[in-house]
């Protein structure tokens, strides 16, 4: 092993992360079985994920609604399509699906 090698290697050994912590990945909820392969469907795992607090907050700041969409779960309920509710329920059976803001 060369000496540049040596030193990507043992600083890369310094600054790992225990995945201890994570759940298992992929995720059963993004596997999908075709023509008899599994195949990992990412776009449907990255459809499931919640956005962060601070993307909500910062996206009601965007449209200038910063001041009367004060919480993240509010915004996040404005957002929610009801197509999402459905793949929610899809994936998620046994968990509630996400609250909607009520329409007029």
């Amino acid at each position: 092993m060369g000496h540049v090698a040596h030193r990507l290697y043992s600083t890369a050994s310094k600054t790992a992360i225990s995945t201890a912590h994570l759940t298992q990945f992929p995720p059963r909820e993004a596997i999908v079985r075709q023509a008899g392969k599994v195949v990992f469907d990412a776009q449907s795992w990255a459809a499931l994920q919640p956005p962060p607090p601070s993307a909500l907050t910062a996206f009601s700041h965007r449209i200038g609604l910063g001041s009367i969409l004060t919480s993240p779960d509010t915004i996040r309920r404005a957002c929610t399509h009801k197509s999402f509710v459905n793949l929610h329920t899809k994936y998620y059976p046994s968990s509630p699906p996400p609250q909607r803001m009520p329409t007029l």
